[in-house]
């Protein structure tokens, strides 16, 4: 598999994910006609999802800043999307704060 079909079957893949979470109620009623087992079982894999979305960020973060070493100056992948630094270019792609960007 070459780059350009690793890179078509990561960004699939990751759309057919993002489309199955949408799939998924944010109705609070239904989570209140739950039977206790339900809710404890959608908690368990809920938190797994997350500790799985925080593991790939940091990989991609990392890849981010790889790409946006400060040796590479205007060339760099923040700099070239009119970021000063790969943190901002994370925390302001992915809204989150300074700190966040940072860890």
């Amino acid at each position: 598999m070459d780059v350009i079909d690793t890179g078509i079957d990561l960004v699939g893949r990751y759309a057919a994910a993002l489309a199955a979470r949408k799939a998924v109620s944010m109705d609070v009623a239904r989570y209140r006609a739950l039977p206790e087992w339900a809710l404890l079982a959608i908690n368990s894999m809920a938190a797994a999802s997350r500790r799985l979305d925080d593991l790939q960020l940091a990989v991609i973060a990392g890849e981010i800043a790889h790409r946006s070493a400060p040796g590479l100056g205007s060339q760099g992948l923040a700099q070239r999307a009119g970021h000063r630094t790969a943190e901002q270019f994370v925390k302001i792609t992915r809204r989150s704060t300074g700190r966040d960007a940072v860890t």
